[in-house]
């Protein structure tokens, strides 16, 4: 008897785990995955079938990188452990609801403290105390033909701009 209970806790459990797995994003982790773990504890979690291991050719380096398509991550690898994750869907959201779809206008009501960055070809909202960029879909904004913009502070750019991408440092 005691050791069924104890098989039936131990599912209970199993899939209270599960059933409600918060697709949450947090300071250098989403999800499962977590800054530090190893391409090896990805392969782990989900699966050898559910994981792609491809070249994401950075800078014209190689850049090993894990995609598990399913949930619309990237985990960037160096010497084969993670070190960013990128999140390309609107499955996760961070602790104050910020997803891949929100615009620029929630990510300012939900984190005041931000600095815009610039790198190849990309506008990013930074928030320093979360080690997170928002990666800002950059189609519908004033920029030269050199790919410049001049927007200074996170209040410049047109409250309508959607988050693309985030990435988790």
């Amino acid at each position: 008897m005691l050791k069924g209970i104890i098989i039936i806790l131990s599912f209970g459990l199993s899939f209270s785990a599960n059933a409600f797995q918060q697709k949450t994003i947090t300071k250098s982790k989403v999800g499962y995955l977590e800054i530090g773990l190893t391409a090896s504890d990805v392969y782990g979690i989900y699966g050898f079938e559910n994981v792609i291991l491809f070249d994401q050719f950075l800078e014209a380096t190689f850049s090993p990188a894990l995609s598990i398509e399913e949930e619309g991550i990237v985990a960037e690898l160096d010497c084969g452990d993670i070190f960013r994750i990128k999140v390309y869907s609107g499955l996760y959201k961070t602790e104050k609801g910020i997803h891949v779809g929100s615009t620029v206008t929630d990510l300012k009501n939900a984190y005041p403290e931000t600095a815009i960055l610039y790198g190849e070809g990309i506008i990013v909202v930074n928030v320093k105390a979360l080690k997170m960029s928002f990666v800002l879909d950059i189609s519908e904004l004033d920029i030269d033909k050199l790919g410049r913009a001049e927007y200074k502070i996170i209040e410049e750019l047109p409250s309508q701009v959607k988050i693309a991408e985030i990435l988790v440092l």
